[in-house]
């Protein structure tokens, strides 16, 4: 069996293009809400110079727009902070932002991160999530029996975008204007003097020398499991290959423009027609150019001497694929409508269970709300489902021997209902009965046709007992059998497909085939608004174990690609890395000392891979967990941690700080920090999954968003240093 790491665990649905205009909308807020402070700044160190100095920083033309843009977003702040404390006092009444609303706990038992949705034209019911509870309508509204009434309009994210967005404009004006001013040529000049320094300072061939011994497969070295070999390779040429670029970008940029100040080089350059940004921008396209071919070179070396050490079978059936998996949403039902899934105690609560028997009526539901039209075509009339589930043993069971999982598939065309509280049986149902009957009795006509069935005694006799032999057979159909295109027939007709008995073991991946015409009949017809397209029904038979899964535990298998060329997409994710680090390099070195940018880069960036743990301290203060206000106070009065509270006045206000201003900053750091999983890709490669090239667009619209806002700080810091003699 496979180890636990076999599993991929999903803490976050990668970025689609869907996601774009949310994502836009948050980086308006966000990135516009910096860049105000930023502009306020400016107008007050411009107050402090002479008048002279004044009308020539900028332009009075410039002055004027960007004083416009900040009088826009005081306006907008001003009004958002007067609705955030209406908002307070009558919940539900003016306008909050319904959408972006951090959700409860999800029913799977692991909170994943929700991408920010876009929501500045209003609500309708369609839009609103299901954790968002409807707000009472106003007393004198009069509506028509079943139909809903109007959301009040999200005034707040309108507000918190308009005077972002208008921030935005004021402090990129500047900067529009002085790239104008911008030669290419000149640019370009300085970016191949920058990759001839670092030629010459050998420090970058030194890193890539260290680097070749790692190239080679792990397994050379140290001793695996056969059906680890090829993941663990992966990992371990990602994990050094990041670490030693990474660590070469920051010291190389961090140290370029300020070792130009202290040798007096940079003199050299500002006294000839040359804009101050064309040094800062050609430094770092000549470091960006220079580095872009490390991870090429590292990704087709390091992928050639993997495949070169010949991994074992189990590893390539593993590993050495990209599946492309289609994932849909995970609810766990039973007879009970308040199931959410069991809780065994587990430390790392990221899945739920559901009790084996086969009498239980609890089913782990995994919920497609589409599905690829190409589907009803697959090769062989057959899709695979792939699964990979935890088993927890509430006895010792058999030894070698795993669990009994039946696997059942409808479209929307066949609903299921779960059994009543008064049947004995935790058999699920077909909500139509008649429908069910046809099934049965289609499914007996059609094996009569098979020539190995018409004599078979087994199916000749009473109609109603061989229509239910003929379902029974059915449900152990692989594409193999010639039942296949029975099953396919029976399949495209009602929407239904049902594989009995299939024996999963603890985390080992496994598949069963549904007919590829279900898919060809969930997307026929017209499928109501709410109903998903593809419904797949988990339910464990064996007796006295459990059976753990999460979201991301069951999917859809569309095709597979290339492994090798998924593997060099991973490396792009490697290369956004290391532009971000040049990148916050670059500009913070246009004002700070080489040490000082070095720290400040390596918080950034290290900070963000804990992102996550200082979210979730920041969730919890004030629900249970003292902030640090109330911690600083505790010291200062020399209490322990654990001393009871006794309410204060000073308690109280620190109390009310954590509450109130630390969650707040906490906030507004985690902003700031770059999405460094987002161009994580490792583990998808890893575990055999494909990275879609519309992932990796999005990888590039985020590295340029979020180094724009830097790029408008070095532009503002370069022009205002005093850097010539």
């Amino acid at each position: 069996m496979t180890t636990p790491f076999a599993a991929l665990i999903l803490e976050r649905d990668p970025y689609v293009l869907a996601d774009l205009p949310g994502l836009f909308q948050a980086y308006l807020q966000d990135a516009g809400g910096f860049l105000f402070v930023g502009l306020l700044f400016f107008f007050l160190v411009m107050l402090l110079r002479p008048a002279q100095q004044q009308q020539t920083a900028v332009g009075k033309s410039l002055s004027l727009f960007m004083l416009g843009c900040v009088a826009v977003a005081m306006l907008c702040y001003a009004g958002y902070g007067a609705l955030v404390m209406a908002e307070w006092a009558k919940p539900g009444q003016f306008g909050a932002d319904l959408m972006n609303i951090k959700p409860p706990q999800d029913p799977t038992g692991y909170v994943k991160t929700v991408t920010p949705r876009f929501s500045l034209l209003g609500y309708t019911d369609r839009d609103l999530p299901e954790y968002v509870r409807p707000f009472p309508p106003p007393a004198n509204l009069k509506l028509e029996p079943g139909q809903p009434y109007p959301q009040p309009y999200p005034w707040q994210a309108l507000l918190l975008s308009v005077g972002g967005l208008a921030s935005l404009l004021g402090a990129a004006a500047p900067f529009a204007a002085g790239m104008r001013k911008l030669r290419w040529r000149r640019v370009w000049a300085i970016a191949v003097l920058s990759m001839k320094e670092v030629y010459r300072n050998r420090v970058f061939l030194a890193f890539l020398i260290v680097l070749v011994p790692f190239l080679f497969p792990i397994t050379m070295f140290l001793p695996f499991k056969a059906e680890d070999e090829l993941r663990m390779g992966v990992k371990w040429v990602s994990v050094i290959t990041s670490v030693l670029l990474l660590l070469a970008g920051v010291l190389l940029a961090a140290f370029a423009l300020p070792n130009d100040v202290k040798s007096q080089n940079i003199y050299t350059i500002v006294t000839k027609p040359v804009e101050r940004f064309e040094i800062v921008l050609g430094r770092f396209l000549g470091y960006v150019a220079l580095f872009s071919l490390a991870p090429l070179l590292v990704g087709v070396l390091s992928l050639i001497f993997l495949v070169a050490s010949k991994p074992s079978e189990a590893s390539r059936k593993q590993t050495e694929t990209a599946r492309v998996a289609v994932r849909g949403k995970l609810q766990f039902l039973s007879r009970k409508s308040d199931f959410v899934g069991v809780d065994v105690g587990r430390e790392f609560n990221y899945r739920r269970y559901i009790g084996g028997d086969p009498n239980s009526s609890q089913r782990a539901v995994y919920q497609f709300p589409t599905v690829p039209s190409g589907m009803g075509s697959a090769p062989g009339q057959a899709v695979p489902v792939e699964f990979t589930f935890d088993i927890y043993r509430l006895t010792k069971g058999e030894e070698n021997k795993g669990v009994d999982v039946n696997v059942r598939v409808t479209s929307w065309q066949c609903p299921q209902r779960p059994p009543g509280l008064e049947e004995r049986s935790g058999e699920w149902d077909w909500s139509d009965p008649a429908a069910r009957a046809n099934y049965a009795a289609d499914a007996a006509a059609e094996l009569l046709k098979l020539p190995q069935y018409k004599n078979d005694p087994v199916f000749q006799g009473d109609p109603a007992a061989v229509a239910g032999r003929a379902v029974n057979r059915l449900r152990n159909v692989t594409p193999k059998d010639p039942e296949w295109a029975v099953v396919n027939t029976l399949a495209r007709k009602y929407g239904f497909y049902e594989f009995a008995g299939k024996e999963v073991f603890d985390f080992q991946p496994e598949r069963v085939f549904v007919p590829a015409a279900l898919f060809e009949n969930a997307t026929g017809g017209k499928k109501p608004a709410n109903a998903p397209a593809v419904q797949v029904f988990v339910h464990c038979t064996t007796s006295s174990q459990m059976l753990g899964m999460a979201e991301g535990d069951l999917y859809l298998i569309e095709r597979e690609q290339s492994f090798a060329q998924n593997y060099l997409k991973a490396t792009f994710g490697l290369w956004c890395w290391l532009v971000l680090v040049i990148g916050l390099c670059v500009t913070l070195s246009t004002y700070l000392d080489a040490v000082v940018t070095l720290l400040c880069v390596v918080f950034l960036f290290g900070c963000a891979f804990f992102a996550g743990y200082i979210q979730e301290q920041a969730q919890n203060i004030g629900q249970g967990q003292s902030g640090p206000f109330a911690s600083l106070n505790q010291l200062l009065q020399a209490k322990s941690p654990t001393a009871q509270a006794e309410n204060t006045a000073v308690e109280k206000a620190a109390d009310t700080l954590d509450v109130v201003g630390a969650k707040w900053g906490f906030r507004r750091l985690l902003n700031v920090f770059p999405d460094v999983e987002a161009f994580y890709w490792t583990h998808y490669v890893s575990e055999g999954f494909n990275v879609s090239f519309e992932h990796l667009f999005l990888n590039l619209v985020l590295l340029l968003a979020y180094l724009f806002p830097w790029f408008l700080l070095g532009y503002y810091l370069i022009r205002g240093r005093e850097v010539a003699a």
